[in-house]
């Protein structure tokens, strides 16, 4: 494998984790828009902080950036850049950086997974309730 080809599909990965949460939020808030009830509103309201949550993990914010704060996909491009500006093999510290990087990212993609399925249920169930079909994260 090409050195730098892990780094960028570490990125790739990040960055498609990062739409899919910026997908959902805007489908939620859509929802929310659409008349459900106050109760029902207010669970989405939750959802939707929860999903800010898991993207605030992953990519800092314009918020971050300015202050200098890195999150996981800054990291991975710092490697990423560090790795494809020299000519030679990664450094032992590049692999180990991605190796940890990888780890996080897996860890709050299961996380996620998990919330969301249970998350989805009950979502799901509550708009039936209300005469909605259902979403689909």
């Amino acid at each position: 494998m090409r050195p730098w080809k892990q780094p960028y599909s570490l990125l790739e990965e990040i960055a498609s984790f990062n739409t899919k949460l910026s997908d959902l939020i805007a489908r939620l808030d859509s929802l929310k828009e659409s008349g459900v009830s106050p109760k029902l509103a207010g669970s989405i309201n939750m959802l939707v902080g929860t999903f800010k949550e898991y993207q605030n993990l992953i990519a800092a914010d314009s918020k971050s950036r300015l202050s200098g704060e890195s999150k996981l996909r800054e990291k991975a491009a710092d490697v990423y850049s560090g790795i494809i500006g020299y000519l030679g093999a990664p450094t032992t510290s590049q692999i180990e950086a991605l190796k940890s990087i990888k780890k996080e990212v897996t860890r709050i993609k299961d996380d996620f997974n998990n919330f969301s399925q249970t998350s989805e249920e009950l979502l799901n169930k509550r708009l039936k309730d209300e005469g909605r079909p259902g979403i689909k994260f």
